[in-house]
């Protein structure tokens, strides 16, 4: 077995063990856990690096050619409004359908001042980098 493959196995693993722990606590206590929602997500991550440039932390050859930089240019865009229309979305359903007529009695704050600063945090970044090329 090459390398390769025996790390996106050992991922996939991970994943499964992490999530059947859930799975068992949920059941057990009625709890969903933070730690298993942020693990998940971080195997997730390593295990969609190795299917996509063979290496769980990104960082390969093809990462760092032409092409691998304009996939990730590309992708770090469309991800960041995808991820703006999630934190929406969860605030909507969390807050209910009537939160649009009224913004000032928001319930989850933190979720609200996270998708409020994600407005202006894409221009500030496009402003820095902009300057570095001027």
């Amino acid at each position: 077995m090459n390398r390769k493959k025996f790390i996106l196995i050992t991922i996939a693993l991970s994943l499964l063990g992490v999530l059947i722990h859930g799975v068992y606590k949920y059941i057990t206590e009625g709890t969903i856990l933070g730690g298993t929602i942020f693990t998940s997500a971080i195997i997730i991550s390593y295990l969609i690096n190795q299917i996509t440039w063979g290496d769980p932390h990104g960082v390969s050859k093809e990462s760092q050619d032409e092409i691998g930089q304009q996939i990730t240019y590309k992708s770090s865009k469309i991800a960041y409004f995808t991820f703006v229309v999630v934190m929406f979305l969860i605030l909507l359903f969390s807050e209910g359908f009537s939160m649009g007529a009224n913004l000032d009695g928001v319930k989850n704050l933190p979720l609200f001042i996270a998708l409020c600063s994600s407005f202006f945090i894409y221009p500030i970044i496009e402003l820095i980098v902009a300057k570095q090329y001027k």
